[in-house]
């Protein structure tokens, strides 16, 4: 039976005269290059697809059939297809993904001049007298995965050092996966993304060491890492194993009332004895948990030490580059008076910007006087009698041939007018 849920299937896994055709062998590109090309992407996505529902990350030649099995029936172009995939850079020899990248030039060094070729040659032997089938990784399920897996890491264990077994518990996972998940964590160390660290080379998920910082270049696992995580640890296993020791305790007592309602004296006494010795361990325990509790402050406060000590050496180099620009007690005196007189001339233009503007119009006052002085009397003031005066005789002065107007007193005019209305 095929290894991935039902659910999670193409759907032309339904047809059954498709999945004939894809478990069929691979004819040549040249004949037909659209089933060609066809099939390789198909059986591409059903790798990955695999992988994924599996959180397998390595698979050979023989996995993959055995995995991909239908109804009784393996894939017959598998291994035209894993070659397409190395090809197209889908997947990779496992080898040559973990190959970890040096810190040092001296790492380097050591590992060209000596550990490779010594490696390389151990291998190549090896596989002459044993041949192993090839694993492969799948590169791009292994970037997305890992990127996922790292969001988690900096979610709940930023900065801090951790173990892989602390890892296969945050994601809910077995040992038996601890090959996957190193393959996860090795391309990230190998995007400088984690550092990694095995203690005293020992291969085991307590000694593998993790620590993401979430930064561009992740920092380095140093010593006071290490040793603020092995006490952590030892802490841990203290207290848990107190816990157990105070369950036996509760033990012993019921044990010892069971024997005493019988009338085993004797035994309800090694009961006892026993009590008292468990009481006696967890007495010496509780002295190693608070010397690790101490130890472990003290690393901590150390921590905090370095990272005050780094941030008063960053001040204080600020403080040596802006000394350096040029600056002292002289300019800073000269530019604080010329700050001073800048603000005195702004206020003064502030001032003056800020009087009222004043009209001379006593003579206008004078005039509105006199006006109304005339409205109030009915008269005409002296001024405006001789400006008529002078409108009249220049009017006199001009020649403009008018025709002349009979002067006829009012009362015989309007006799006048009456006789002319009656006839």
């Amino acid at each position: 039976m095929i290894s991935i849920p039902e659910d999670k299937l193409p759907d032309y896994f339904k047809d059954d005269l498709r999945v004939n055709v894809l478990y069929s062998p691979l004819r040549s590109k040249s004949v037909n290059p659209n089933d060609w090309n066809n099939k390789i992407t198909s059986w591409r996505e059903l790798i990955y697809l695999y992988c994924s529902c599996n959180i397998t990350y390595s698979f050979s030649l023989d996995s993959l059939q055995s995995a991909l099995n239908h109804k009784g029936r393996t894939p017959s172009c598998l291994k035209e297809v894993i070659h397409q995939m190395e090809i197209d850079k889908d997947i990779e020899p496992l080898d040559t993904f973990m190959q970890r990248k040096p810190k040092t030039w001296k790492k380097w060094a050591s590992e060209i001049l000596f550990y490779t070729p010594l490696s390389w040659t151990f291998n190549k032997v090896k596989n002459i007298l044993s041949p192993s089938p090839t694993l492969f990784v799948p590169f791009k399920l292994v970037e997305k995965d890992s990127d996922r897996l790292l969001n988690k890491i900096l979610m709940h264990y930023k900065d801090k050092v951790i173990s892989l077994r602390d890892i296969l518990k945050l994601e809910d996972a077995t040992e038996c996966k601890e090959n996957d998940f190193k393959i996860l964590l090795t391309s990230l160390y190998n995007s400088h993304k984690i550092d990694i660290l095995e203690l005293n080379g020992i291969n085991d998920i307590d000694n593998f060491l993790i620590k993401a910082s979430g930064n561009i270049e992740s920092k380095p696992i140093t010593e006071l890492d290490v040793g603020i995580h092995i006490l952590e640890r030892n802490e841990k296993l203290i207290e848990k194993n107190i816990e157990s020791l105070e369950e036996e305790i509760d033990k012993c007592k019921v044990e010892a009332k069971t024997h005493i309602s019988r009338g085993h004296k004797q035994l309800a006494k090694a009961c006892l004895r026993k009590k008292h010795d468990i009481e006696n361990r967890i007495n010496h325990k509780g002295q190693s948990l608070s010397n690790v509790q101490i130890l472990l402050h003290k690393l901590q406060d150390s921590e905090m030490n370095q990272n005050v000590w780094e941030c008063y050496k960053k001040a204080l180099s600020a403080f040596e580059t802006t000394l350096m620009s040029g600056m002292n007690e002289d300019l800073v005196d000269e530019t604080m008076i010329k700050v001073g007189e800048t603000v005195d001339i702004n206020t003064d233009i502030q001032n003056t910007l800020a009087r009222p503007i004043v009209f001379e119009d006593a003579d206008l006052e004078e005039e509105l006087e006199a006006l109304l002085k005339e409205d109030s009397d009915g008269q005409i003031s002296p001024k405006l009698q001789d400006e008529i005066k002078s409108a009249t005789t220049t009017l006199e002065n001009l020649d403009l041939n008018l025709p002349n107007v009979p002067s006829v007193h009012s009362t015989s005019g309007n006799e006048e007018i009456s006789s002319m209305l009656l006839n």
